[in-house]
């Protein structure tokens, strides 16, 4: 029997991140369900509780890439339903800071429990496919970023103290001048709190 031609790699790549992207939603959609709130409210109260998040209406608004006006009907909702609060700063009395209530706290570590059936997903991976895939989509996550498509992550690869491959050590090759150390690509994070902006992070490549 004849078979057409292999879309080409890059092609097939696509279409399983678009079904990788598929799954997540619906299981955060199914997620969000559970706990009375809209999948883009659950993005806000996971994100508030991760540090270095920026806990202002405009922060949030550019940690999630969505407009000021989105960002703030769910953050009103999500206030009236005791899940945040919301306090005038004293240096500025324009600026409101946005916290996690007791309940909203509640929320996001149940959420973070529920997500191990995605971790179990990922555990089935190899060590070496799960470094493999780590690099990789850091290496998109820039991609992305360099384009305007998403926010600057908080990730090894765009800090100012990442040294990539500056050791002969094939286990850990690359330095953090924060904590002045060698690490390897298992410890790459996506994620950091002592992460700071590089001058040029386009010309950081790693």
């Amino acid at each position: 029997m004849d078979h057409d031609e292999p879309l080409p790699m890059e092609e097939r790549l696509l279409f399983g991140f678009e079904q990788i992207v598929q799954a997540l939603g619906i299981y955060y959609e199914r997620q969000s369900r559970g706990h009375a709130v809209s999948p883009l409210q659950l993005r806000i109260l996971t994100t508030l509780l991760k540090d270095g998040a920026k806990h202002t209406v405009s922060g949030m608004a550019e940690e999630l890439s969505l407009t000021a006006a989105t960002v703030s009907d769910a953050i009103g909702s999500l206030q009236q339903k005791g899940l945040l609060t919301k306090d005038r700063q004293t240096g500025d009395r324009r600026v409101v800071h946005l916290s996690l209530s007791r309940e909203g706290k509640r929320v996001v570590r149940s959420q973070t429990a529920s997500n191990e059936t995605l971790l179990e997903i990922i555990r089935s991976l190899s060590q070496q496919e799960q470094e493999a895939s780590l690099v990789a989509v850091i290496k998109m996550i820039r991609g992305f970023q360099e384009r305007g498509l998403i926010p600057v992550a908080r990730m090894c690869a765009n800090c100012r103290f990442f040294r990539p491959n500056v050791y002969s050590d094939s286990e850990k090759p690359h330095h953090c001048g924060f904590v002045n150390a060698a690490f390897g690509n298992r410890e790459l994070r996506i994620e950091c709190p002592d992460y700071e902006l590089a001058s040029n992070p386009a010309s950081e490549k790693k």
